[in-house]
C-alpha cells in the first residue's frame, strides 16, 4: 500500500486509475510478480502480490516512478506522488488472505464513496465476481478455488458485509499491528519449487562463508549483525525456495525478521559489491547451476 503525499488526491480522475492499472502488467512480466487483487482509492492503493523472487521492491519502485512521472507530466507536478517507500505486510493463513481480499474490496464502500460493491469501478471485485472480464495479468483462480468458485466468492463477502462472518483471530494484530488497517499493503507468499533441500542449503551456506552452524542460529546485536545468518534466510528463501516462515524455523527467526535480512542481503547486494555478501551469493549462485 502507499498513500498520496501530504495524504493529498492522487487517483484524480479516470486517466489517473487507468495509468496505474496499465502499470501492473508491465510489473508483472519484468518482475514475475503475481497480482492477486487491487483497489485503487483516492489518495492511496492497495495491491494483494505474490513477489516469487524477492524482488517486490524494485517492482514498486518502477510502478511508484513510471506513475509519478506520468502524473507529473500532465499536471505539471515535481517528484514523487506518493508520500515515501510502500507499505508491506507478508500473509501466510489463509483465512487471513480470504478475508484480505474482501477487506480490500470493501474499502470504498465502507469510505462511502459507493453505494454497493457492484459500483466500484476500480477494485478487482468485478473480476472476481464475473462481472467483467479478468485482464490476463490480475491471477483470480487460487483464491477463487480456495473458496469454492465464483458462487463462493459471493458468499463470502455477504457474509462479511452482513456480519454474518466475522475477520479470523489475529487479522488487525497479524496483518497490521500498530499502524491502522487501511495502512496495510499485503504480500503472500507460496513455496517455490525446490531444486536443493534446506539442509543442503544450509550445508552450502556453512561452506561458502566458513560459519559454524550455531553462527546460523544466533542473534548477533550491534552494526555488523550477523551476516552469515542473513545471507543463510536469503538462500533458504531463493535457493530453497521456503517462505519466510518456513526459512525462519530453520534458523530460529520469526518471519519479520527473516522480511529485514532479506532487505539488508539485497542492499549489500546493491551497495557494496566487493564486499563478503556480495561473493557470498555469487559463489551460492553458482553453486546452484552446478
Amino acid at each position: 500500500m502507499n498513500r498520496g503525499l501530504r495524504r493529498g488526491p492522487v487517483f484524480i480522475d479516470d486517466w489517473c486509475c487507468q495509468e496505474f492499472l496499465a502499470l501492473l502488467p508491465e510489473a508483472v512480466e519484468r518482475f514475475e510478480i503475481v497480482v492477486h487483487g487491487y483497489a485503487l482509492m483516492p489518495n492511496h492503493y492497495h495491491l494483494l502480490v505474490e513477489s516469487t523472487h524477492g524482488n517486490l521492491s524494485r517492482a514498486m519502485a518502477f510502478v511508484s516512478a513510471t506513475f509519478s512521472r506520468r502524473l507529473n507530466t500532465r499536471f505539471h507536478w515535481d517528484g514523487s506522488v506518493f508520500r515515501g517507500r510502500f507499505h508491506n505486510r507478508v500473509v501466510t493463513a489463509p483465512e487471513h488472505w480470504h478475508h484480505l481480499l474482501a477487506y480490500i474490496h470493501l474499502n470504498p464502500l465502507k469510505a462511502r464513496l459507493v453505494m454497493s460493491l457492484e459500483q466500484s469501478r476500480w477494485t478487482s471485485h468485478s473480476a472476481y465476481a464475473k462481472e467483467l472480464s479478468c485482464p490476463d495479468w490480475l491471477h483470480t483462480d487460487s483464491i477463487l478455488s480456495e473458496l469454492g468458485g465464483v458462487e463462493g466468492y459471493r458468499q463470502y463477502i455477504d457474509e462479511i458485509q452482513l456480519g454474518r462472518r466475522r475477520a479470523p483471530e489475529d487479522f488487525d494484530e497479524v496483518l497490521f499491528r500498530r499502524r491502522r488497517a487501511s495502512e496495510a499493503f499485503i504480500v503472500k507468499q507460496d513455496e517455490q519449487g525446490r531444486t536443493i533441500t534446506p539442509e543442503k542449503a544450509l550445508e552450502q551456506v556453512m561452506e561458502i562463508t566458513g560459519a559454524k552452524e550455531e553462527i546460523l542460529t544466533r542473534t548477533h546485536r550491534g552494526r555488523q549483525g550477523n551476516p552469515p545468518r542473513a545471507v543463510a534466510a536469503w538462500w533458504l528463501t531463493h535457493g530453497a525456495g521456503l517462505t519466510n516462515v518456513r526459512a525462519g524455523e530453520h534458523l530460529a527467526m520469526s518471519s519479520v525478521a527473516v522480511s529485514k535480512a532479506l532487505r539488508w542481503v539485497e542492499h549489500q547486494l546493491a551497495s557494496d559489491a566487493n564486499g563478503d555478501v556480495y561473493r557470498w551469493i555469487f559463489l551460492l549462485k553458482d553453486l546452484k547451476g552446478q
